[in-house]
């Protein structure tokens, strides 16, 4: 990837991020880009590969940082979970990356290819989830490692919206986050108390 498609990706990340897919054009991206609409086009010949290649690009980003949290080899199995669960945490309250998943989650409704890349992304979340909840607790079914790994995601991924309120209760987000890490962590080992 060069200079000019890296610019012009990045600049339609924060767009799709801050104003939405209804500002999400070609022209409106070469224009806060400062390039011109041919460079886009030259690059991303349609609006669709531009969505296309701007969602993947976000999703990798992500998967690679996640995925040097899981290879940390020399942390414990709970040190690892809380890693990638303050990972996954950071990234559902960073307005910039919230912004960018609702607009996402929005578009998916009525476009495939959106609705195929989040499907992906929140399949490796999963994933990654049940692996940790596995190496924490090697004596649990998969059945309850899936289970245990999706209330996980629906904690957190509730966070975005929940947060974004103005009439939620703002708490620091250091306390914050050590809650949802800390409730996570008693979901993985089944400690919490129903």
């Amino acid at each position: 990837m060069n200079d000019n498609s890296n610019k012009v990706l990045t600049t339609a990340i924060e767009v799709l991020s801050c104003d939405g897919y209804d500002h999400f054009s070609m022209r409106n991206i070469a224009k806060k880009a400062g390039v011109h609409l041919a460079t886009v086009q030259h690059y991303f010949p349609t609006k669709k590969v531009l969505l296309q290649e701007t969602i993947r690009k976000v999703i990798d980003e992500f998967d690679c940082q996640m995925d040097n949290v899981l290879e940390k080899k020399t942390k414990s199995p709970e040190e690892r979970f809380i890693l990638v669960a303050k990972l996954h945490f950071s990234t559902c309250i960073d307005p910039y990356t919230a912004g960018f998943f609702i607009a996402l989650w929005a578009l998916s409704v009525h476009d495939p290819d959106a609705k195929s890349l989040l499907d992906e992304t929140y399949q490796l979340a999963h994933q990654r989830f049940c692996r940790t909840i596995t190496e924490l607790r090697g004596d649990l079914p998969k059945k309850i490692v899936a289970q245990r790994a999706s209330l996980i995601l629906t904690l957190f991924e509730g966070a975005n919206i929940t947060m974004r309120s103005p009439k939620i209760l703002r708490v620091s987000d250091r306390s914050l986050k050590k809650a949802f890490v800390s409730t996570a962590l008693e979901i993985a080992n089944g400690e919490l108390k129903q």
